[in-house]
């Protein structure tokens, strides 16, 4: 909690800071949206950019985000799969699904991604393997990850996308499933084949992973510095922690 409360406290401050930027901007934590994408929550212009927070414990060995764990044929919270699940619910329950205002869902960690060196997902102990490659996004292009998210220049620290090459996702188009209970609703709502390729899709246009973001520390430290420099806050670093917490605890969130 207490990682997922700096971050939270840092978008607080970096929306003070770049309010004139965006118009109609708003923040919004815990919000139930899409549910696996629901910690920190950003609308802008009629976007909305949805981030999952997941914070390992540095001291567990294997904590990179890897192909088995993306992958795993199980319905974990960290696979691709579940992430989908979510997704697709949310668009499910649209009624116009398709024109859908979600710019990004970001998974933020400070796990590494395992990656070799041409960016291709390391293959590991597995059997069956695709070597996916992922892009980097270049946040200099991006405003608004950068002026939100980004934290440090830290080894390895990026955003990642599945690359857009033809071999890279057709093979991710085959790897995403619906559940069956996601195949009653899309049969239910009468969906087209059409609709499950194009959500297919635009699931993987929207998936960030940020990784090796900083540890708690680290982010507690980057917090305490922006609000020393941030001219507009009035609020020192606890009152600013407690109205955050207040609102991510706030009854029917949790």
């Amino acid at each position: 909690l207490m990682y997922r409360l700096d971050l939270s406290v840092l978008c607080s401050l970096r929306k003070s800071t770049y309010e004139h930027k965006y118009p109609s901007l708003s923040l919004a934590f815990e919000d139930s949206e899409i549910d696996m994408f629901s910690n920190i929550v950003l609308r802008y212009e009629k976007k909305s950019i949805h981030i999952r927070i997941e914070n390992v414990d540095e001291n567990y060995i294997d904590n990179d985000i890897s192909y088995a764990k993306l992958f795993t044929k199980e319905r974990r919270s960290s696979s691709i799969n579940s992430y989908f699940g979510s997704f697709v619910k949310h668009l499910i329950s649209k009624s116009d699904s398709l024109s859908n205002n979600v710019e990004y869902l970001i998974v933020y960690t400070n796990s590494g991604l395992d990656l070799t060196e041409e960016n291709e997902l390391k293959k590991g102990q597995l059997r069956k393997f695709y070597p996916f490659k992922f892009d980097s996004i270049n946040t200099e292009e991006c405003d608004i990850l950068k002026d939100f998210l980004f934290t440090n220049d830290t080894q390895g620290s990026g955003f990642y996308q599945f690359s857009q090459d033809d071999a890279t996702r057709e093979e991710l188009l085959g790897q995403l499933e619906f559940s069956p209970a996601m195949r009653k609703a899309i049969k239910g709502r009468k969906l087209s084949q059409e609709f499950e390729k194009e959500t297919k899709k635009a699931f993987l246009d929207k998936l960030v992973l940020a990784v090796n973001q900083p540890n708690r520390e680290e982010l507690n430290n980057i917090v305490k510095n922006e609000i020393k420099k941030n001219s507009k806050v009035e609020d020192d670093y606890i009152a600013l922690q407690e109205r955050v917490l207040c609102d991510l605890t706030a009854p029917e969130k949790e």
